[in-house]
């Protein structure tokens, strides 16, 4: 088993276990009403498509994402995230991310549905003696994800999520899939 899967295993066990006793005794509701900063990571895998019809097979790495969030009402706001994945090994380093607009969704309690449709980047990269050549194309992105917030405080939440994303480019496509560990932070107004 790779260090990331070791790592990711540990970290959600830890969130699974831990986050819904805490968020018991806390006792704190899902309250929504302010706008919203959270970040994730975590692992999964990912592949890419040359239009050529080249293809790797998928490949496991670290995956990320950071979000800013705004109220449009108690079961929805309006959401920027980047969402990304991320391998580097031996000198050579490939990233996909996709930057978007969209929505997060609570239907009810703890749960969440994310979606956006925005900007698409890839990078690669390969380092050698004396330089290192690096090439960034951006297209069409898209990230999707569903994940479960355990309410810790009055405005932090912990969870499990499972999200991914596909880019378009000139020279292809890739698409990634992952599972992480969410930290929300909700900032209600009080009235």
């Amino acid at each position: 088993m790779s260090s990331n899967r070791i790592l990711l295993t540990t970290a959600l066990a830890a969130a699974l276990v831990l986050a819904p006793p805490v968020a018991t005794a806390a006792g704190h509701p899902h309250q929504r009403d302010g706008w919203n900063v959270g970040f994730g990571l975590g692992g999964g895998n990912a592949d890419r498509t040359y239009s050529g019809g080249t293809s790797f097979e998928r490949e496991d790495g670290i995956t990320g994402n950071i979000r800013l969030g705004i109220p449009m009402r108690k079961t929805m706001h309006f959401a920027i995230e980047t969402n990304g994945w991320r391998k580097a090994q031996n000198g050579e380093s490939v990233m996909f991310n996709a930057l978007t607009g969209g929505v997060a969704w609570f239907p009810s309690g703890g749960w969440v549905v994310r979606g956006g449709v925005g900007w698409g980047v890839t990078t690669e990269s390969v380092s050698f003696e004396g330089g290192s050549l690096v090439s960034t194309e951006t297209g069409f992105g898209l990230n999707a994800g569903v994940g479960y917030e355990f309410r810790l405080t009055h405005s932090f939440s912990l969870g499990p999520q499972i999200d991914g994303g596909f880019i378009t480019i000139d020279s292809g496509d890739a698409n990634w899939g992952s599972v992480s560990v969410q930290a929300n932070w909700y900032f209600i107004p009080k009235f």
